[in-house]
């Protein structure tokens, strides 16, 4: 006689790549996307001169520790990451975890990536994984890597510095084009700065180096509508061209 099992199955585990070259904003959309996954209000919590990781506070605790709370979502931040995650401070997992803000963890890798992402799924379990890839990451290998190995298909999400854009494109093309290359979301960040026909022009461009994904302008200094972040870790089709 078989056995009538009443488990329910989890979700698996969905991931969120977020690349972008050094400077571009990655953190601030960072914060934002993590108090969104999380359920949080940021908005209400962080004001535009607040996005500064030296003003998050946060606790070194075990990974025992949160294994039975809810953990909604998690992130795994690069080895020169800006969150303020102390990077000396690794256990002997494989990566130190520290609480953001209720529902959220930040984990900083120590060596593999797939290594890293093996212990996240096996001690937290999060609904959501945000990789912050370096500056100088190709977030299309990053994915193939995870697809390959875990048979998630990532999002990938890319940050934009419209402020650089021209005095980086030249010398970095490569590079900048490479982290464009099947993002699903680009955010066109600090559009503050520039001119409406600037940032036309910047759009143009981004939409030759990859004409599928959605193009968003944002100012990651300010509250990003929640509208917008969805479109990161669900891309709607191509808003521009």
């Amino acid at each position: 006689m078989g056995t009538n099992s009443t488990a329910v199955k989890s979700e698996p585990m969905k991931i969120v790549i977020l690349g972008g070259f050094l400077g571009s904003g990655k953190t601030s959309v960072l914060i934002q996307l993590l108090g969104y996954l999380a359920g949080q209000t940021l908005s209400d919590e962080i004001k535009s001169d607040q996005i500064k990781s030296e003003q998050i506070k946060s606790e070194q605790i075990k990974s025992e520790q949160i294994k039975s709370e809810q953990i909604k979502v998690a992130v795994i931040e690069n080895e020169i990451g800006e969150i303020g995650v102390d990077n000396a401070l690794v256990t002997g997992a494989g990566y130190t975890v520290k609480n953001l803000f209720a529902g959220c963890v930040c984990c900083t890798m120590a060596g593999d990536l797939v290594r890293s992402i093996e212990r996240i799924q096996k001690d937290l379990a999060p609904e959501w994984l945000v990789v912050e890839s370096t500056g100088v990451a190709y977030p299309k290998a990053m994915k193939e890597v995870i697809q390959t190995t875990f048979e998630i298909v990532p999002r990938i999400c890319i940050i934009v510095d419209a402020k650089r854009w021209q005095r980086l494109l030249g010398p970095l093309q490569h590079l900048i084009t490479g982290q464009l290359e099947e993002a699903d979301t680009i955010l066109i960040n600090k559009t503050d700065l520039v001119s409406m026909e600037a940032l036309e022009a910047i759009q143009t461009l981004v939409f030759g180096f990859n004409g599928s994904a959605v193009q968003i302008p944002i100012c990651a200094t300010l509250p990003i509508d929640a509208s917008l972040l969805e479109n990161v870790i669900r891309p709607q089709k191509n808003n521009y061209g």
